[in-house]
């Protein structure tokens, strides 16, 4: 079906669209939908049932399979623009236009069998300043995964007055969720997500969309040209329109407005960004960077350093963004680039971070006697009239563990207490902290509850925001009463210390029940471990040793050694971002190495162990001569001056180590270059320092180039020569 333009129409049977396939026309695989205009379709209500009167554009309805959807426009429809209803597998979506639609611009609804959908470089967008206005809806999705639905690659997802466009069903873990997502959020919450564009303009509520947002389409078969109102526009993929703009045949666009000044060309958009890691948590990273005055937006885009596979933060308008949802512990390569008006920067490359370990799991702690204070507030007998609270046994309803605090609000009003745990948190570690209470669905049961560290108290329940309901000792939640929220966030310190008081109601059957409090880790304090620790150089009175520096915020790192089989003491405290480090206290013998980041009193996990032995760190000498030296043709076994040859001669051992040595006359011949090699005498996991032994008299002007066959310069050696030696000699002297 390839470019027909269905224009006005008309629903009176529940389940149509502008255009519109099912398996009812036959096997559809194979079809093809491509290059159609779709507009202002409408829901009769007189003739359709009320959930079903608002038409769709194009509709890939019950059991479809096989189905392509591709250049098709489609615009200003009372429903969906782009809708699948009950599909099978091998359905394709790409490259479409979706603009102003009713309900939503791609609805994805609940398919018959996992579809592994294909929608790609599809452009979706909304005209309407509602927030709550989802761009893309995949809904009652709930039976399938992710990775059950598909890839989703390329696509632009856009409302210019709302950043949450998108909601989503899924199944996660055996649960069933539902979210709403910004682009971003989308494209981090699954692998099979990938390169979501959202919105490259932003506009306040109060500016009127059709004054800021413009549709063209040609649905004639030659190229039209179109005027612009004035003003300098972009379309979805930054490029630049001012003036008019031509469109080819049965294509469309949509334009953002940018501001009201000429037009002019596109701008260079070349510019250096500095850019920070500013803090790592669990499994998000924040990443900041200098504000450029002709920006647009930033892109970001970063991955696992050992995949190919990238992932994008399109479209950012602040200096620094959150990457969230990352791998625990793993290298991300990154990329930034600036935006300007209808120019893309270069991508800029800068240092791997890694990313640090998940949150932790819930810990629950009883609400005893023993942990709560003053002793005065509690009372070991039962009374639901002497103003205090009493610990009682649920047999597990409703509970973590059956025992709880109640205090009677119906008629009394206990005190205030405290409930203290010492020494549980680590003092290098971020903390959520959480209550949990009692409060059945059907009863007003109430407490409040604050930080020591806070003046308020909070008052939760059932209703409370963010509170969770769980299963109770016995295992089920079908009593509806056990609860847990968050109640705020601690760090550096080891100890927790959260206030109650109950909720005075003066009214029948009203409690103030706890059963107990909670904590959950959530990211460490520590800075992130150095790694990639080796040796640089190894000489028997010192060792070079290099590591990569991970951390973020360190203030320092500690070098530790230990010799044989001792233990690891330290020998250097060394200043942030430092990298290497010359140790020259140690002697000849077996030694052990280890490297950790400080940040305060605070200590990263150690680098892994290097270990050297430098016992047998001496230099070793090997003589050249005929049988390790090339081409042959460079030497002569007979002592000439003028033969333009290396003579290989023996000088009775007086400034040679072994007697033997090789002997150019460079004052009347001129030898050829020659090569030496030895040949399977290094250890190739080893690295070592390489070294010429020559002749240069301090009376003589005797000089000799030499370099590695890897290296392109010649370099000239002589007595002079920095770092160069003198060596005694075969005689000892």
């Amino acid at each position: 079906m390839k470019r027909n333009v269905v224009d006005s129409a008309c629903l009176f049977l529940e389940d149509m669209a502008g255009i519109y396939t099912n398996f009812n026309n036959g096997a559809n695989s194979g079809m093809v939908i491509e290059e159609n205009f779709v507009f202002n379709t409408i829901g009769e209500r007189l003739g359709a049932p009320e959930a079903y009167s608002m038409a769709n554009g194009i509709y890939v309805d019950n059991l479809s399979t096989g189905v392509t959807v591709r250049n098709n426009t489609v615009a200003f429809v009372k429903g969906m623009g782009l809708y699948t209803n009950f599909n099978n597998t091998g359905n394709e979506l790409h490259n479409n236009t979706s603009f102003s639609s009713g309900v939503n611009e791609l609805n994805v609804h609940k398919p018959n069998s996992a579809p592994g959908y294909v929608m790609a470089d599809n452009i979706l967008v909304a005209n309407v300043t509602d927030p709550n206005h989802d761009v893309f809806n995949s809904n009652v999705t709930f039976d399938f995964t992710f990775e059950d639905m598909g890839y989703y690659t390329n696509n632009y997802v856009i409302n210019p007055y709302s950043d949450k466009t998108i909601e989503v069903s899924y199944k996660d873990n055996g649960f069933k969720r539902i979210e709403r997502f910004t682009p971003y959020e989308w494209e981090a919450a699954a692998p099979q997500i990938n390169g979501t564009i959202s919105s490259p303009v932003k506009y306040a509520s109060s500016v009127n969309p059709n004054d800021v947002i413009k549709f063209y389409y040609n649905k004639t078969q030659s190229t039209q040209t179109y005027t612009l109102p004035s003003g300098r526009f972009i379309d979805a993929k930054n490029i630049a329109y001012c003036g008019t703009t031509a469109l080819a045949p049965y294509t469309s666009v949509i334009l953002f407005k940018v501001d009201d000044n000429a037009c002019s060309g596109a701008s260079v958009c070349s510019h250096t960004l500095s850019v920070n890691v500013d803090s790592l948590a669990g499994s998000s990273v924040k990443l900041s960077w200098n504000a450029i005055t002709e920006s647009f937006n930033y892109d970001i885009r970063y991955k696992p350093e050992a995949d190919s596979v990238w992932k994008y933060a399109h479209n950012v308008r602040d200096t620094s963004f959150v990457l969230t949802n990352l791998l625990p512990k793993t290298y991300y390569a990154y990329e930034l680039r600036v935006s300007c008006y209808g120019k893309e920067g270069d991508w800029q490359t800068f240092p791997a971070f890694k990313s640090e370990d998940y949150a932790g799991e819930h810990v629950f702690i009883n609400a005893t006697l023993e942990n709560c204070s003053p002793a005065s507030s509690f009372s070991a007998v039962h009374s639901t009239t002497d103003n205090k609270w009493t610990i009682q046994n649920s047999g597990g309803v409703g509970t973590v563990d059956k025992d709880y605090l109640t205090s009677n609000s119906a008629v009394e009003n206990s005190p205030e207490f405290t409930l203290n745990v010492v020494n549980q948190l680590d003092p290098c570690a971020t903390y959520d902290i959480y209550i949990y209470y009692l409060s059945p669905i059907t009863q007003p049961w109430k407490i409040k509850a604050r930080l020591n560290t806070d003046s308020a108290f909070v008052t939760y329940d059932r209703f409370t925001l963010g509170a969770e309901l769980l299963t109770d000792y016995i295992g089920t939640a079908t009593s509806n009463r056990l609860y847990r929220a968050k109640i705020g966030t601690i760090q550096g310190q080891s100890d927790i210390s959260v206030v109650f008081d109950d909720i005075y109601y003066g009214v029948s059957s009203s409690r103030s029940v706890l059963d107990g409090i909670g904590f959950r880790k959530i990211s460490n304090n520590v800075p992130s471990e150095p790694d990639s620790l080796q040796f640089i150089t190894l000489s028997p009175d010192s060792m070079r040793i290099s590591w990569r520096d991970n951390a973020v915020d360190e203030t320092g790192y500690i070098i530790e050694r230990k010799n044989g089989n001792s233990s690891f003491v330290q020998i250097a405290s060394l200043g942030a971002n430092t990298q290497t480090y010359l140790d020259t206290t140690a002697i000849a013998g077996k030694f052990s190495y280890r490297v950790y980041a400080t940040k305060g009193s605070c200590k990263s996990s150690f680098s892994k162990i290097v270990y050297a032995d430098n016992t047998d760190a001496e230099h070793v000498f090997i003589n050249a001569n005929n049988d390790n030296c090339t081409p042959t043709s460079s030497f002569s076994s007979t002592q000439s001056v003028t033969d333009n040859k290396w003579t290989l001669a023996n000088s009775g051992g007086v400034g040679t180590v072994d007697r033997d040595m090789i002997v150019a006359y460079s004052s009347t011949e001129n030898a050829p270059e020659f090569t030496l090699t030895a040949a399977n005498r290094l250890d190739p996991f080893s690295q070592y320092d390489i070294y010429v032994y020559y002749l240069s008299p301090a009376t003589q002007p005797w000089k000799i180039k030499a370099r590695f066959t890897s290296d392109s310069t010649f370099v000239t050696y002589d007595r002079n020569t920095p770092g160069a030696e003198l060596l005694a000699d075969y005689t000892g002297t």
